[in-house]
């Protein structure tokens, strides 16, 4: 009977973490892809801070989706900790810590996102700047944003890493996610370490690389956010096969 509790309440806690991924992803993906990277236009500064001054609201819609993400991102981490505790309670701890050290950081680098408005937007020092000086202090603030992000990845790699780690080693996830997170993880490090290292040579970084590091950390989320329940429903037939013998 304890086992069948258990297994339930891994169930509840599988679909709880599909949920928060799909906030984390649905979240960053909305204030990075279909904000900023829509706002901005690479090699422009003026058309880039002209883009932002007339779509501030979705600029400012953007700092939301950031902060949305962090909140569900926290979430996510508790529930992904409840989930694998029992097949290795150090690395779950590892990936909670990994988590929740990610989480502070990229809120802090918030601030950069938020300073593109404060320079934008400040009556009291506007008239000593010119608008060049002003577009430039505006780009310089979303650059450190976005190297900010670069940052994180360190810890986001690493825990892409080892939660692949804890689904091949769990008997109740297909161990291809497991795989694919774990190649995820070497993805967003390998990207890391090139673009700190060799800048000039981020952009030979196959795409192919980042792709299919999207497409793991969807397809667990999607699993365990659809097929959860498979948990319960294997370890009640496993149940239900050692009672019969």
């Amino acid at each position: 009977m304890t086992n069948r509790t258990q297994t339930k309440s891994n169930y509840n806690y599988a679909r709880a973490a599909g949920a928060a991924y799909l906030g984390v992803i649905l979240f960053g993906g909305f204030a990075e892809f279909f904000v900023r990277m829509q706002l901005r236009v690479p090699g422009d500064i003026a058309q880039t801070i002209n883009n932002i001054r007339s779509s501030e609201f979705l600029f400012r819609m953007g700092l939301l989706g950031d902060l949305s993400m962090l909140f569900v991102d926290v979430l996510l981490a508790l529930f992904l900790f409840k989930l694998f505790k029992d097949v290795n309670w150090e690395l779950s701890l590892l990936a909670l810590v990994l988590s929740l050290l990610r989480v502070p950081l990229l809120a802090a680098n918030l601030s950069n996102h938020y300073e593109v408005l404060q320079i934008l937007n400040s009556v009291d020092y506007l008239g000593l700047f010119d608008t060049g000086q002003i577009n430039a202090m505006a780009m310089l603030a979303l650059e450190k944003h976005q190297k900010g992000y670069l940052i994180a990845q360190m810890l986001f790699g690493t825990w892409c890493f080892t939660v692949g780690i804890l689904v091949y080693a769990s008997n109740f996830i297909p161990r291809v996610f497991g795989i694919l997170m774990v190649i995820a993880g070497f993805g967003y490090l390998i990207d890391l370490v090139v673009r700190i290292l060799y800048p000039d040579l981020s952009s030979a970084i196959p795409d192919i690389l980042l792709t299919e590091s999207a497409i793991a950390e969807i397809s667990l989320c999607l699993w365990l956010l659809f097929m959860g329940d498979r948990i319960h429903i294997r370890a009640l037939a496993e149940a239900n096969s050692k009672n019969t013998r």
